[in-house]
Protein backbone atom coordinates (compact mmCIF):
# COMPACT_ATOMS: atom_id res chain seq x y z
CA UNK A 1 0.00 0.00 0.00
CA UNK A 2 2.95 2.34 0.51
CA UNK A 3 3.84 2.12 -3.13
CA UNK A 4 0.41 3.27 -4.29
CA UNK A 5 1.04 7.04 -3.80
CA UNK A 6 4.44 6.75 -5.47
CA UNK A 7 2.96 4.81 -8.35
CA UNK A 8 0.20 7.39 -8.80
CA UNK A 9 2.78 10.20 -8.82
CA UNK A 10 4.86 8.41 -11.45
CA UNK A 11 1.82 7.73 -13.59
CA UNK A 12 0.67 11.34 -13.36
CA UNK A 13 4.07 12.70 -14.35
CA UNK A 14 4.12 10.33 -17.31
CA UNK A 15 1.06 12.17 -18.64
CA UNK A 16 2.66 15.60 -18.29
CA UNK A 17 3.23 17.75 -21.35
CA UNK A 18 6.78 18.83 -21.89
CA UNK A 19 7.62 22.31 -23.13
CA UNK A 20 8.06 22.70 -26.85
CA UNK A 21 11.83 22.39 -26.98
CA UNK A 22 11.84 22.26 -30.77
CA UNK A 23 10.69 25.87 -30.84
CA UNK A 24 13.89 26.95 -29.08
CA UNK A 25 16.13 25.72 -31.92
CA UNK A 26 17.11 28.13 -34.66
CA UNK A 27 17.39 27.08 -38.31
CA UNK A 28 21.19 26.76 -38.13
CA UNK A 29 20.92 24.21 -35.33
CA UNK A 30 18.19 22.33 -37.18
CA UNK A 31 20.30 22.11 -40.35
CA UNK A 32 23.48 21.06 -38.52
CA UNK A 33 24.65 17.50 -39.13
CA UNK A 34 24.87 14.97 -36.34
CA UNK A 35 28.26 14.93 -34.62
CA UNK A 36 30.78 12.34 -35.72
CA UNK A 37 31.70 9.59 -33.28
CA UNK A 38 35.37 9.72 -32.34
CA UNK A 39 37.75 6.97 -31.32
CA UNK A 40 38.73 6.82 -27.67
CA UNK A 41 42.33 5.84 -28.51
CA UNK A 42 43.70 9.44 -28.61
CA UNK A 43 42.17 10.12 -25.19
CA UNK A 44 43.70 6.97 -23.74
CA UNK A 45 47.09 7.86 -25.22
CA UNK A 46 46.86 11.36 -23.76
CA UNK A 47 45.97 9.92 -20.36
CA UNK A 48 48.91 7.50 -20.49
CA UNK A 49 51.22 10.35 -21.50
CA UNK A 50 50.29 12.30 -18.35
CA UNK A 51 52.10 9.71 -16.26
CA UNK A 52 53.17 10.78 -12.78
CA UNK A 53 52.05 14.38 -13.28
CA UNK A 54 48.44 13.42 -13.93
CA UNK A 55 45.84 11.69 -11.84
CA UNK A 56 47.97 8.58 -11.56
CA UNK A 57 50.69 10.34 -9.59
CA UNK A 58 52.01 8.62 -6.46
CA UNK A 59 50.53 11.37 -4.27
CA UNK A 60 47.09 10.95 -5.85
CA UNK A 61 47.27 7.17 -5.48
CA UNK A 62 48.37 7.47 -1.84
CA UNK A 63 45.48 9.85 -1.17
CA UNK A 64 43.02 7.45 -2.79
CA UNK A 65 44.43 4.53 -0.79
CA UNK A 66 44.10 6.54 2.42
CA UNK A 67 40.48 7.30 1.60
CA UNK A 68 39.84 3.63 0.84
CA UNK A 69 41.39 2.60 4.16
CA UNK A 70 39.27 5.16 5.99
CA UNK A 71 36.08 3.96 4.32
CA UNK A 72 36.92 0.33 5.09
CA UNK A 73 37.54 1.19 8.76
CA UNK A 74 34.24 3.06 8.91
CA UNK A 75 32.35 0.16 7.36
CA UNK A 76 33.96 -2.23 9.86
CA UNK A 77 32.74 -0.03 12.72
CA UNK A 78 29.23 0.03 11.23
CA UNK A 79 29.17 -3.77 11.07
CA UNK A 80 29.54 -3.95 14.86
CA UNK A 81 26.68 -4.69 17.21
CA UNK A 82 23.94 -2.11 17.33
CA UNK A 83 22.95 -2.88 20.90
CA UNK A 84 25.71 -3.11 23.50
CA UNK A 85 26.05 -6.43 25.41
CA UNK A 86 24.77 -5.01 28.74
CA UNK A 87 21.57 -3.77 27.13
CA UNK A 88 21.16 -7.03 25.24
CA UNK A 89 21.36 -9.09 28.45
CA UNK A 90 18.85 -6.77 30.17
CA UNK A 91 16.48 -7.13 27.23
CA UNK A 92 16.90 -10.91 27.29
CA UNK A 93 15.71 -10.99 30.92
CA UNK A 94 12.44 -9.47 29.79
CA UNK A 95 10.03 -7.13 31.55
CA UNK A 96 9.04 -7.81 35.15
CA UNK A 97 5.24 -7.68 35.15
CA UNK A 98 4.78 -8.86 38.78
CA UNK A 99 4.10 -5.30 39.97
CA UNK A 100 1.20 -4.96 37.53
CA UNK A 101 -0.89 -7.69 39.16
Amino acid sequence: MRLAPLLMFVLLTACARFPALDATLDETARAAPYPQLQSIDPLLAQSAALGPTGRNSPAALASAEAQIAGLRARSARLRGPIIDPATQSRMARGVDTSALQ
